[in-house]
Parts: structure tokens; sequence; C-alpha cells
């Protein structure tokens, strides 16, 4: 097969920061809450749980109670969002840079140990900061 000489007209679809996802069965997701994909790749509420995947920041209160299977109901996700949040460990300027998990939906802490969430970008008192999700949500933690 030879090479083309002309142009080649490709389709490319922008990478968007906002991404629609599917809800586990039971889950629901607040707006503002922070999620995680489950290891079938449903939306969950944030935590640490080997095998998961961070997800984001849900952009509207979503819910998947009715109908109850998996993916029933579908989120929309900022993954690429700065945002303030508290921190269930003592913070201080050292932090700025420091990698964050979910304790739950709401707040984070220091300790992570399966899903780095987010990264700390400015410190503002002893248990708040402004977290940045870029570059992290929707990859697994890399430990080798």
């Amino acid at each position: 097969m030879a090479n083309s000489t002309t142009d080649i007209i490709r389709k490319f679809q922008e990478p968007s920061r906002y991404k629609n996802w599917p809800i586990a069965s039971g889950e629901t997701l607040v707006k503002g809450g922070q999620v995680v994909l489950n290891a079938s790749g449903y939306l969950e509420n944030g935590s640490d749980t080997a095998s998961y995947i961070a997800g984001g920041i849900v952009m509207s209160l979503s819910s998947n109670t009715a109908p109850t299977a998996d993916g029933g109901e579908y989120a929309v996700v900022d993954t690429e969002t700065e945002y303030e949040v508290t921190c269930n460990d003592t913070l201080t300027q050292a932090s700025v840079g420091s990698l964050v998990a979910c304790a739950d939906n709401s707040n984070v802490t220091t300790t992570v140990n399966n899903i780095a969430f987010a990264k700390i970008t400015r410190y503002i008192s002893a248990n708040k900061a402004i977290v940045s999700c870029k570059g992290i949500c929707n990859m697994p933690l890399r430990t080798s």
C-alpha cells in the first residue's frame, strides 16, 4: 500500500473536561460532590477504594435509585476543575503540591491509600485548601 500524497481529512473529537458517565445502582450524587468510578465503570460517591478511579466533581444532583440497575441514569462530571475543599488532616503551606484522596463525597485526606483524587494548589488554612483534579481524575494511580 502506498502513502497518500494528498491531504488526509480526519474527524477528531475535541477532548472535554465534562464526562457523562453512568451511575451505580442505589447512588445519589449531590451537586459539587466528589465521585469515583467503581471497578465496573459506574459512578459512586467519593471514596479511597482499591480498583476505583478518581472521577471528578458532579455538576448537578443525580440519582439512580429508580431504576435500580447500574447505568440506569447518568451524571455530568467535571474532570478538570479547581475547588475549595475541607481536609480531614492538618494542612500547612508545605502541603501545596501534595496529593489528596477522597475521605467521602465532600472532604479529602492527605493519606492516599488507593486513589489520588486531586493535588493541593493553594493553602487556605489548617483544614482548607484549593485542589485541582486536572490531570488526575479518570487516571489510575500508578504505583510502579
